[in-house]
């Protein structure tokens, strides 16, 4: 469970200078990064900035390569969906928090070490839609910024 803003700032601090410690590499942690790469804008976008982190990671621990272009753009969308079906009154670490629990977080839905959930699984029944992303996305800059 993630209990403040400052956990998952710190969480994604040590993902983007590839110093997580191995225990914390897990779908979990994923989940997390994903969600906070989709809500706030960054040059680069999302999925970059997930590639990067991943490298960044890989390299510091020097393991060798698992970045999967697809496996983490249908994750993204997956996480994006989420984030847009969720009530626009629903605060970040309450969103996170959802996201921990949901159908994405089941074990089943783990991509070991590529491939995808069954084409009928409740995870693949999201549609996701720029335009309700970038909504989502405006709706949490503004909650987050009067909850500042």
């Amino acid at each position: 469970m993630i209990r403040s803003i400052s956990q998952v700032r710190l969480l994604v601090k040590a993902f983007e200078a590839g110093s997580l410690r191995p225990s914390q590499w897990n779908h979990r942690t994923r989940l997390v990064l994903g969600l906070w790469y989709a809500i706030n804008p960054c040059p680069q976008g999302p999925l970059d900035a997930l590639r990067r982190g991943i490298a960044a990671h890989e390299t510091h621990r020097r393991l060798p390569s698992t970045y999967h272009a697809g496996t983490t753009a249908f994750y993204l969308r997956k996480i994006e969906a989420f984030a847009i079906a969720a009530p626009p009154s629903l605060g970040l670490i309450d969103l996170i928090n959802a996201l921990l629990v949901s159908e994405l977080a089941k074990p089943q839905l783990h991509l070991a070490p590529i491939g995808f959930p069954a084409r009928n699984s409740a995870v693949n029944q999201v549609v996701f839609r720029e335009s309700d992303f970038r909504a989502a996305q405006s709706r949490e800059l503004r909650a987050t910024a009067h909850a500042a």
